[in-house]
């Protein structure tokens, strides 16, 4: 499954790997993003050719192209989750991110990682609640 790319979404400080006779280039994000950099960039940071793996080695430098499915927005999350039960999650969620985070999370400024929503997805089993959690919109992003 080949993934819609757009090099203007790659962070400025993205390494590009040119090596082509890797074993792992078909499916690794930097080879992908060396494949297809423009020359609106003049200068880009690389994987030095110096620290290639060896062939048949794996390479430490890999990031795989699969997106992953990332959320936004927390507003919504507790809607359904009777009143004082509702209280102790967010209790929780408190505690585990902090309030700086759980706010940011609140107010659409950090998305919610994969490992953000499987720790409130296992909150929400460890409290009795069968529900999955709803979270205000998603979308496909690359691991950068």
């Amino acid at each position: 499954m080949k993934n819609e790319f757009d090099y203007q979404d790659v962070p400025y400080d993205f390494a590009h790997c040119f090596n082509d006779q890797c074993t792992q280039a078909d499916n690794c994000l930097r080879h992908l993003a060396a494949a297809n950099s423009t020359s609106i960039r003049k200068f880009l940071p690389i994987v030095n050719p110096a620290c290639f793996p060896k062939e048949g080695d794996d390479c430490p430098f890999f990031k795989s192209q699969i997106k992953k499915r990332i959320a936004l927005g927390i507003t919504n999350l507790l809607d359904n989750v009777p009143h004082k039960m509702a209280l102790q999650l967010r209790r929780q969620m408190v505690s585990h991110f902090k309030k700086t985070l759980y706010y940011r999370f609140q107010r659409k400024e950090n998305e919610l990682l994969p490992e953000h929503q499987l720790f409130i997805k296992q909150l929400f089993k460890q409290n009795g609640i069968n529900e999955e959690p709803v979270f205000d919109s998603y979308r496909e992003s690359f691991d950068w």
